[in-house]
């Protein structure tokens, strides 16, 4: 799963917001494709 710094989130709308705590499906193997 991608983390960054709270700081970061803190920038973002509260619509992006939502994604910050929601694991993305297949992540690692597509990061290994990509």
């Amino acid at each position: 799963m991608p983390t960054t710094i709270d700081e970061k989130w803190d920038e973002l709308s509260t619509d992006q917001q939502k994604w910050r705590y929601k694991a993305f499906p297949y992540y690692d193997d597509l990061y290994a494709i990509y």
